[in-house]
C-alpha cells in the first residue's frame, strides 16, 4: 500500500467521521512518543530540550486536518503533554506555559505554511524553500522565544537567564522545524498527499549505500576526540558526512536531503547528549547550544541545494517535453563526434545556428537545426516527410490554378480583406505593365483599392464598389466603363469574395467587352430599324385597310342594299340571306376599322398623342369594361413623329397587360411635361394599375436588359417599351408590389418643341 493511499482519508475534503476520532488519538499518541523521544536523546534539566519533536507532530497533524477541526487535534494534544512533562516532574504552571508556547509556534507555522504549500511546487523550488526557512525557522520561533523564555521563570529558572532560556529555546524549536518537517513535507504531505512510486533496484541499493556511508561517517566523525594530536585532521573528520549528504541531495532531490540531515541530526544529539565527543566538554548536556548551531548550519545549505536540484530537474523535465514536442528527436555530440558535412563545421567555425536536410532511403525527409556549443553540437531533427508532401502537392495544385487563370482571357487578381494584391494571372500582369507607365502600380503586393482610390474617376467607384464588398454591403461588385487610355475600348470589372474573416479574398476581373458592346450597339441600331419598319408597315397595313379592304365592304353594302331595292318580290329566304351577308359585311367594316386604327390611329398623324390616348382609353375601357382615368397636361402640343408613336405603343401595350395580367379593375394614364430648365424638357407617361403587380424577376430583368424566361412568357411587349425608349435615350422605371404596378416613362425632348402654359385636363 502506498502513503497517499494511507494519507487519503486525511486529505480529502470531505473529512470522514472514523478519523474524526483517530486523527486526534493518533496525535496525541505521536506527540507523546516525539517527546519521550526527545527525553531519550537527553535533556539539559526539566527545562529544555534541544530537539523538541512534539511540535512538529502537532504541526504535520495541523496541516492535513481542516481548520475548524484545529481545536480538536489542540486539545486532544494537551493530556500527552501533561503526561510527558509529569515525568519530568515539571510545575503545572510551568507545564501550562510550555503547553501554550507551543500551541503559539504550531498555530503560526500551520498558518503560514498552509499559504506556502498551496504552490504545487512546495519546497522542491528555491522561493519556497526560502520561504519556508525564513518563517518556520527564523521568524515564527524567535517571535514564540520572547514568550517561552519566561517559561522556566515559573519553575526553578533564574530569571537573570531569560536570554539563555530565549536562545535555547528559539533553537530547540528551529531545529525541529529543519529536520523532522522537510521529511514530512518531502515524503509525505506537500498541500496534498504526494504520490509514491516502487523504486528501481538500482534506486534502492544506491539509497541503502548512501545510508550507510552516511551513517558510518557520522560514527568516526563524531567519536574521535579533538586532541592535540588530532587537530591537523579534526576539521576534515568533522565535515566527513558532507560529501554524502550532498550526495544524497543531488542524487534524490530533497527527499535525500531530508533523510541525510535527520540521520545525521540522530547520530549528533544522541553522542553529544549523552558525553559523546566532539561537543562534549564537560557534564551531559552542556554541549547542546553548540550542536544545535552545528546542525542548523549543515541543515540549511543542503535544503536549499535540496531545492535548487528539484527546480533545475523540474525545468530540464518542462525543457525536455518541450524539446519532444518541437522535434522528433535530438542529440548533443561533443567535438570529436562531429559529422562531416559542410554546413555543420560552417555552423561550428562561425557559432552561428545552421540548418540543414536530409533523406532516408525509404524516401522520409528530415530537417536538421544545429546550434553550437562550447562542447560540440546540439542537433535537432524534425520529421518532415508529411509537410514536404503536403507542400509539393499544394505546389502543384498552385500552378494549375495558375496555369488556369492564365489561360483565361480576362485580367484577374486575387485580394486580401485591405485590398492587397496576393495573385494575379498573365493578362493582369501584362496589362500591369503598361499601366505602370501611367505611374499606376497594379503588382503582386501592391494594395489595389487604395491605388484605384488615387486614379481616374472610374478606377475610384471601382474602389468604393469593393469596399463595399469587403464590409457585405453587396454580394457582387460589376461595373462597365469607356477606357480612357485607349479609345474606342470598353472594360467591365466585376468583383466576388469567398472566405470569412482574416481570410476573406477578393476576386477581381478586368474583361475587355468592346465587342460584346459593338455587338450590343448594332443590334440596338437593327431594332431601331425594325422597329420603324414595323410601324411603317402597320401604317401602310393599316392604311391598305381603310382605303381598300374597308372601301370594297363598302361597295358590297351598297350592292347589297340596291339588290334588295331592285327586287322586292325575291323569296323570303334568298331576301333574309342577302340580309344576313350585308350584316356580316358591315361587322366587318367595323373590325377592319378597328384594328386599322389599332395598327395606326389616323388622329395620331392628324390631332398627336393627346388625342389618340383619348382614343385608346375610351375603346379600351368599352372592350374590357375596365375604368381608365386619364389626365393630360395641355402643355403637351404636338411632339415628334417618333417620340409619339414610341409612347403611343408603349401606352398600348401596358394597358394590354392589365387586362391579360393585373386582374385590375381601374387603370390610371398620365401624360405630364417636366420642365426642370429652360434649355431642355422632358415628357413623362405613367400606367398604374390595382392589381397583383409584376413578377420581382420580371422587373428586375426589364429595367436591366437580363435575359428572362418569365420575361419571354409575357411576349415582347415590355422588352419593346425598353428598346423604343432606348432609341430615344428615355428611361424606363418599374414599380410593382402586392397593391399594383406603375409603368413610368420619361423622354427628354429637343428644346424647340412649344410649351404652353395651362391647367391639366382629364377625361
Amino acid at each position: 500500500m502506498s502513503i497517499s493511499a494511507i494519507w487519503e482519508p486525511i486529505g480529502s475534503v470531505r473529512f470522514r467521521p472514523l478519523w474524526l476520532t483517530l486523527g486526534p488519538l493518533l496525535t496525541a499518541i505521536l506527540y507523546y512518543l516525539g517527546a519521550e523521544a526527545a527525553f531519550a536523546i537527553g535533556t539539559l534539566t526539566q527545562q529544555f530540550a534541544p530537539f523538541w519533536p512534539p511540535n512538529v507532530v502537532l504541526l504535520c497533524a495541523l496541516l492535513v486536518a481542516p481548520r475548524r477541526h484545529w481545536p480538536l487535534y489542540v486539545a486532544a494534544a494537551f493530556p500527552a503533554h501533561v503526561l510527558a512533562e509529569q515525568g519530568v516532574a515539571m510545575p503545572l504552571p510551568q507545564l501550562l506555559a510550555a503547553f501554550g508556547c507551543n500551541v503559539s509556534i504550531t498555530l503560526l507555522n500551520a498558518i503560514a505554511l498552509s499559504r506556502i504549500l498551496r504552490d504545487p511546487t512546495g519546497l522542491r523550488s528555491l522561493r519556497n524553500a526560502s520561504l519556508y526557512i525564513l518563517v518556520a525557522v527564523i521568524v515564527n520561533p524567535a517571535i514564540v522565544a520572547f514568550a517561552a523564555g519566561f517559561e522556566p521563570t515559573l519553575g526553578d529558572g533564574d530569571p537573570q537567564h531569560y536570554w539563555q532560556f530565549w536562545w535555547r529555546w528559539y533553537l530547540s524549536n528551529a531545529l525541529g522545524n529543519l529536520t523532522l518537517m522537510p521529511v514530512f513535507v518531502t515524503w509525505v504531505w506537500n498541500g496534498s498527499p504526494l504520490p509514491w512510486r516502487p523504486p528501481s533496484r538500482a534506486r534502492l541499493l544506491e539509497a541503502f549505500l548512501l545510508t550507510l556511508g552516511l551513517v558510518i561517517s557520522c560514527s568516526v566523525a563524531f567519536s574521535i576526540p579533538p586532541t592535540k594530536a588530532q587537530a591537523d585532521v579534526f576539521l576534515a573528520l568533522l565535515y566527513l558526512p558532507v560529501p554524502l549528504v550532498l550526495a544524497a541531495t543531488v542524487r534524490f532531490g530533497g527527499r535525500g536531503a531530508s533523510g541525510a540531515i535527520l540521520i545525521v541530526t540522530a547520530m549528533v544529539l544522541f553522542r553529544a547528549m549523552h558525553g559523546g565527543e566532539p561537543f562534549a566538554g564537560g557534564p551531559p548536556g552542556h554541549s547542546a547550544l553548540s550542536v544545535q548551531l552545528f546542525l542548523a548550519v549543515f541543515a540549511v545549505p543542503a535544503m536549499l541545494l535540496a531545492a535548487l536540484v528539484e527546480e533545475l530537474q523540474s525545468t530540464n523535465g518542462r525543457l525536455s517535453t518541450v524539446l519532444d514536442g518541437i522535434s522528433d528527436g535530438y542529440c548533443t555530440i561533443d567535438r570529436d563526434g562531429l559529422p562531416d558535412p559542410s554546413w555543420v563545421q560552417r555552423g561550428l567555425q562561425t557559432g552561428v545556428a545552421v540548418r540543414g536536410g536530409i533523406a532516408s532511403p525509404d524516401g522520409r525527409s528530415g530537417e536538421l537545426y544545429a546550434y553550437p556549443s562550447p562542447g560540440g553540437l546540439t542537433i535537432f531533427y524534425h520529421d518532415i516527410t508529411e509537410r514536404r508532401v503536403a507542400e509539393l502537392a499544394h505546389q502543384a495544385t498552385r500552378e494549375l490554378l495558375q496555369s488556369s487563370l492564365n489561360a483565361l482571357t480576362a485580367q484577374i487578381a486575387i485580394l486580401d480583406r485591405t485590398g492587397k494584391i496576393i495573385a494575379v494571372n498573365a493578362g493582369w500582369q501584362k496589362a500591369a505593365e503598361l499601366l505602370v507607365r501611367f505611374g499606376e502600380n497594379y503588382f503582386v503586393g501592391d494594395n489595389y483599392i487604395a491605388e484605384c482610390e488615387r486614379a481616374r474617376p472610374h478606377q475610384r467607384m471601382a474602389a468604393a464598389g469593393l469596399r463595399q464588398l469587403v464590409e457585405r454591403e453587396i454580394s457582387e461588385y460589376r461595373a462597365e466603363y469607356a477606357s480612357d487610355i485607349v479609345e474606342g475600348v470598353w472594360i467591365q470589372v466585376r468583383g466576388t469574395r469567398f472566405g470569412t474573416g482574416d481570410g476573406l479574398r477578393l476576386v477581381v476581373a478586368c474583361e475587355d467587352i468592346t465587342e460584346v458592346k459593338t455587338a450590343e450597339a448594332s443590334l440596338r441600331r437593327l431594332t431601331g430599324k425594325l422597329l420603324r419598319l414595323q410601324d411603317e408597315e402597320r401604317r401602310r397595313i393599316s392604311r391598305e385597310l381603310h382605303d381598300a379592304t374597308a372601301q370594297n365592304l363598302l361597295g358590297a353594302t351598297l350592292g347589297i342594299g340596291q339588290a334588295l331595292r331592285l327586287a322586292p318580290r325575291l323569296k323570303r329566304t334568298a331576301r333574309a340571306a342577302l340580309e344576313e351577308s350585308r350584316s356580316l359585311i358591315e361587322q366587318s367594316q367595323r373590325e377592319i376599322r378597328t384594328v386599322s386604327y389599332l395598327l395606326h390611329p389616323p388622329m395620331l398623324d392628324e390631332a398627336g398623342l393627346p388625342a389618340a390616348l383619348r382614343w385608346l382609353c375610351d375603346g379600351f375601357s368599352k372592350r374590357t369594361e375596365i375604368s381608365v382615368d386619364l389626365q393630360i397636361s395641355p402643355e403637351i402640343a404636338r411632339l415628334p413623329e417618333e417620340v409619339e408613336a414610341a409612347l403611343f405603343r408603349i401606352a398600348q401595350e401596358a394597358l394590354a397587360n392589365v387586362h391579360r395580367h393585373s386582374a385590375s379593375a381601374a387603370a390610371r394614364v398620365t401624360l405630364t411635361l417636366d420642365t426642370p430648365s429652360e434649355a431642355s424638357s422632358t415628357v413623362v407617361l405613367s400606367i398604374e394599375d390595382d392589381g397583383r403587380g409584376m413578377p420581382l424577376g420580371i422587373v428586375e430583368a426589364v429595367v436591366s436588359g437580363k435575359r428572362s424566361r418569365n420575361l419571354q412568357n409575357l411576349g415582347i411587349g415590355l422588352m419593346g417599351m425598353r428598346e423604343r425608349l432606348h432609341q430615344l435615350g428615355g428611361e424606363l422605371k418599374i414599380h410593382s408590389s402586392a397593391q399594383g404596378a406603375t409603368v413610368h416613362v420619361a423622354v427628354p425632348l429637343p428644346a424647340s418643341i412649344p410649351i404652353v402654359s395651362g391647367p391639366i385636363l382629364s377625361t
